[in-house]
């Protein structure tokens, strides 16, 4: 009788799983459903597996269909995911580009220590995001001596931007709905062997609907704010596109991790550098935390078109509540 249950048990089990499975792939654009998915992926995989080769070696068939077909989904779905990714193209080696994203913390910084960290990667553009205009003051004082151009934005609040570079900007626009705070500051960088379509971004935080972590997270706030984010990419895109070429560059605070909707998107037409070269969680965020590491990857450089990922890493040195991330890219 108890192996009788325990079978019922594991058949029920097994349905319970591919009932899930099939659920949460129907769902994963949610950003709620498809954020849990990531992590339940990887659980049900390996339980579903264990399932099948026991069911075979005792030829319960049921359970093996059941077991086949829950891992099957998984599997499918990683391997799609896997292939609907942009591969960087192949390029000549017609020079190389080292970038630098960071977002400073517009209250409480200590800025000379992300500056420092910013240097040493040795860059010829610095995309900044949370620039106040006493920063942007110290900012220029301290960088416009090597970076002969750059274009400052600043905010009293989180959404100030700056950009500096080694080379012309040109087309310098803030991107915004109307009536509202910018989200990207976009440029036109000219290089030697030609353009570069480039957006400085700080898509907006779902720091409202998380409650600052005190109590349980608003999730109709957080399904709010994934929505305004991919409206928010979309109009960045919109504006790189505007501008043309056959390759541009977006990097900056996404505020977006990598089991969401809108980053699977994202990395249906674009390269994410540092995944595209490392395996290695990057975590970027939050650091300043005492007796914690970051935890979370929300900020990125993307490319599309005609630029090689040569290397890339985050910047340990910093005086923010995030990392720097830095990338060396072939054009």
């Amino acid at each position: 009788m108890s192996a009788t249950r325990a079978s019922s048990a594991t058949l029920f089990v097994a349905f319970v799983l591919l009932v899930t499975t099939v659920a949460c792939l129907w769902g994963r654009d949610s950003y709620l459903i498809g954020s849990a998915w990531w992590a339940l992926r990887w659980v049900v995989g390996l339980v579903a597996a264990g399932a099948l080769v026991s069911a075979v070696r005792s030829r319960r068939g049921l359970l093996a269909g059941v077991c086949a077909a829950t891992l099957g989904l998984t599997l499918t779905d990683g391997a799609s995911v896997a292939l609907a990714h942009a591969r960087p193209e192949r390029v000549a080696r017609g020079g190389e580009l080292i970038v630098v994203t960071h977002n400073l913390l517009f209250q409480g910084n200590v800025l000379a220590e992300s500056v420092a960290g910013m240097q040493d990667a040795g860059p010829s553009v610095i995309a900044l995001q949370e620039v106040t205009p006493g920063d942007a003051r110290t900012l220029v004082s301290t960088l416009e001596s090597v970076f002969s151009f750059h274009h400052e934005a600043p905010h009293v609040g989180a959404n100030g931007f700056a950009l500096f570079s080694r080379f012309p900007l040109e087309d310098v626009r803030l991107v915004r709905f109307d009536g509202k705070l910018p989200f990207a500051q976009c440029a036109t960088l000219v290089l030697p062997d030609g353009p570069l379509p480039v957006c400085n971004v700080h898509l907006s935080a779902p720091s409202k609907a998380l409650r600052g972590f005190a109590a349980f997270p608003d999730l109709e706030g957080l399904e709010r704010n994934a929505d305004r984010r991919s409206k928010e990419w979309s109009a960045v895109e919109a504006e790189l596109d505007r501008r043309g070429g056959d390759r541009a560059l977006a990097l900056g605070d996404f505020n977006s991790h990598e089991a969401e909707p809108l980053y699977r998107s994202i990395r249906h037409d674009w390269v994410d550098v540092f995944r595209q070269l490392h395996f290695a969680w990057g975590a970027t965020w939050p650091n300043r935390v005492p007796g914690r590491r970051p935890f979370a990857r929300i900020d990125y450089v993307f490319t599309r078109g005609a630029l090689q990922p040569l290397d890339a890493r985050v910047i340990s040195r910093s005086g923010s509540d995030h990392l720097g991330v830095s990338a060396r890219l072939g054009r």
